[in-house]
């Protein structure tokens, strides 16, 4: 019986080990040039945002592969907002808020032949001082000459948009 015990108390401490950073999803990739470079943006975007807790230097990756003309458009609220490579560098310039974190949760993500773009699914947790909430979300990259040109995040349904 202890035995038993032991056994269910390890696979349950390496479940919720893995539960706390799931693993980036594997996806077909068309076998294009194009393809695979957006693939390898793409997983560098899933890393650095799919939690609070990523280093300078994973922040700095990112920051890299940023188009100089980069532009994130959040349609969360009823007013859009629009950030901009400099604004994200001194975001990611400040300490992360102790109180407030998010993750992201990417289910699956595609890419076109073309590599041009990608669409990610998944869902993000929230949880702040005021907020404890999970809302589907849509992420769509766009790339041009090798980087991350646009990112557009939508939350779905858009009853959960603004919350």
């Amino acid at each position: 019986m202890k035995k038993l015990f032991f056994i269910v108390s390890v696979l349950a401490f390496v479940l919720s080990a893995c539960a706390a950073q799931p693993p980036i999803p594997k996806t077909a990739v068309p076998n294009a040039p194009a393809a695979r470079a957006a693939d390898a943006l793409v997983q560098l975007w899933i890393k650095d945002n799919a939690s609070d807790n990523t280093t300078k230097a994973d922040d700095d990756k990112l920051l890299a592969a940023l188009s100089d003309d980069f532009a994130l458009t959040d349609i969360s609220g009823s007013e859009p907002s629009y950030t901009t490579k400099a604004e994200l560098e001194q975001q990611y310039a400040q300490p992360a808020s102790p109180t407030d974190t998010r993750y992201l949760y990417v289910y699956h993500y595609t890419i076109p032949l073309s590599g041009e773009a990608a669409v990610i699914w998944g869902s993000m947790h929230v949880v702040s001082s005021t907020v404890n909430t999970t809302v589907p979300i849509t992420i769509i990259l766009e790339f041009k000459d090798g980087k991350i040109w646009r990112q557009t995040i939508y939350y779905e349904p858009p009853a959960y948009a603004g919350r």
